[in-house]
C-alpha cells in the first residue's frame, strides 16, 4: 500500500508541480520544474519496482524516500506552507506527517527480513487470477 501512496504521490507531482517547487524552494533545495518532475518519476519507478519486482533492494528504496519525506518535513517544518506531496497546499507539514513517514520507512525496511513477493508471485496465490485481491488494493 505505501508503494501505492508512493505512485500516487509522484503522479500528483506530475499533474501538479507547483506546490512541490514552492516546497523545495522553502527549504533551499532545487525547485525547477524539472527537478519536481524527476522526483516524481523517481518515486513511480520505486513504486513500480516494489510492485513489480518484489524483494530487498526496491523495499530499501521505498524505506530510503519515505525517511527521506519525514526528514524533509523536520527540516523545513518552519518553513513549509505545504509538503507538496500530493499537488495541493491545503495541508501544513507536522508531527503527524513525520510519524507516518517514519513509520512506513521502518515498516520498509523490516519488510527485508521476509523479502516482499513480486506482484504476479502474490496473484498466483490468489483465487480467480487475483482480480479480488487487486479489485480490494484498489478500493
Amino acid at each position: 500500500m505505501s508503494a501505492l501512496l508512493l505512485a500516487g504521490a509522484g503522479l500528483a507531482k506530475l499533474w501538479s508541480p507547483v506546490p512541490t517547487r514552492a516546497a523545495l524552494y522553502a527549504v533551499g533545495l532545487p525547485s525547477a520544474t524539472a527537478a519536481v518532475v524527476a522526483l516524481a518519476l523517481v518515486e513511480i519507478a520505486i513504486a513500480a519496482s516494489v510492485v513489480v519486482i518484489g524483494g530487498v533492494a526496491p523495499a530499501l528504496l521505498l524505506a530510503a524516500a519515505y525517511a527521506g519525506f519525514a526528514g524533509f518535513v523536520l527540516v523545513g517544518r518552519e518553513r513549509l506552507a505545504s509538503c507538496g506531496c500530493f499537488g495541493r497546499t491545503d495541508t501544513a507539514p507536522g508531527p503527524i506527517h513525520v510519524a507516518f513517514n517514519g513509520i512506513v520507512a521502518a515498516t520498509a525496511a523490516l519488510s527485508v527480513l521476509d523479502a516482499v513477493p513480486a506482484i504476479d508471485d502474490v496473484l498466483a496465490d490468489q483465487p480467480w487470477a487475483g482480480v479480488p485481491f487487486v479489485a480490494l488494493v484498489v478500493l
